[in-house]
């Protein structure tokens, strides 16, 4: 790595140009990935979202995805063109102000961790107290619920352009990295916070799970139905938690690995593929959190396979006639 000062900013040079180019490109490619599921699992929940109210909020984490997916793409787009073009130094309010994908990405990122505490919170409710549930995630309250996740979010944009404004006298690459136009105290409380949501999200999968156990040693359920619901429920609770696990991990693997990366910049880079692969996984994985949207994916690809393969076989067919 070599370094070029301006005016009191540090330029910092790559020699693997290339290397980081590629490092950049995919991330891209993580981001149109994301989109491109992010976009499925649109359409199958927007199928049955008008009979299942719980599905207002996995809406909502679909939507901070996207949010967050088109941030990471716009912002490794311009980390490639950056390489490419005079290297640039701004002040860290500028990453808010001149940046649209920095608090865009900001913005979805915590609106995809906040609406995971969500689902949690209502598998709990499900399973601890129906009428409650029935009241707290209803689908007025549950839409009110992801627009305040939002609105939170974004003022969490305009706590992080007020951190960034004291500090004007400073100069930072216009990559704008979260490191360099945050301060350190900032930046341990976001880490914290994330981590903190995490833990929460899968501390309610597990009292869930608990609880339908402790439910189902009580009750009994001597019919072949109630067996067979249980059974679901069980392997539906079960799944979850290994979700919710996975998305712990994903978040504290990046604080486990950090020390190591300021030994080697491999590491460093693993740190940040790591945390960004959270993206399409996390989609992915929301098939598994309720039992009809595999389902309902498996059923909207067969139908989608099913139109291509009759115009195929009008196609052939008129050929092979005439």
């Amino acid at each position: 790595m070599s370094t070029n000062r301006s005016d009191g900013c540090p330029i910092f040079y790559d020699d693997k140009a290339e290397s980081n180019g590629l490092y950049n490109g995919f991330f891209i490619v993580v981001a149109i990935i994301s989109l491109m599921l992010d976009c499925f699992l649109l359409a199958v929940v927007g199928r049955r979202i008008s009979t299942q109210p719980d599905l207002y909020i996995i809406s909502g984490f679909v939507i901070s995805n996207v949010v967050t997916s088109l941030g990471l793409l716009c912002a490794s787009a311009y980390r490639i063109w950056w390489r490419t073009a005079e290297p640039l130094c701004v002040h860290p309010a500028q990453c808010i102000t001149d940046r649209f994908y920095v608090p865009m990405h900001m913005v979805g990122s915590d609106a995809v961790a906040i609406t995971m505490v969500l689902l949690s919170l209502e598998r709990f409710f499900l399973f601890w107290r129906q009428k409650w549930h029935s009241v707290v995630f209803s689908p007025f309250c549950t839409t009110v619920m992801v627009l305040a996740t939002f609105l939170f979010s974004c003022l969490e944009v305009f706590a992080v352009y007020l951190d960034a404004a004291t500090r004007s006298d400073k100069l930072i690459s216009s990559m704008c990295y979260r490191k360099e136009y945050t301060s350190q105290i900032y930046n341990y409380v976001y880490t914290c916070t994330k981590v903190t949501l995490a833990v929460a999200c899968l501390i309610f999968y597990v009292l869930a799970y608990v609880i339908h156990k402790v439910s189902v040693q009580k009750s009994g359920c001597p019919t072949s139905l109630g067996t067979i619901r249980n059974s679901r429920r069980s392997s539906m609770l079960f799944n979850l938690l290994i979700i919710a696990l996975v998305i712990a991990l994903f978040h504290i693997a990046p604080l486990v690995l950090k020390p190591l990366s300021h030994a080697s910049p491999i590491i460093g880079k693993t740190v940040k593929i790591v945390h960004n692969l959270y993206l399409p996984l996390s989609t992915a994985l929301c098939f598994a959190i309720h039992p009809f949207l595999l389902s309902s994916a498996q059923r909207l690809c067969s139908k989608f396979s099913c139109s291509i393969l009759e115009r195929f076989h009008r196609h052939t067919s008129v050929v092979y006639i005439g």
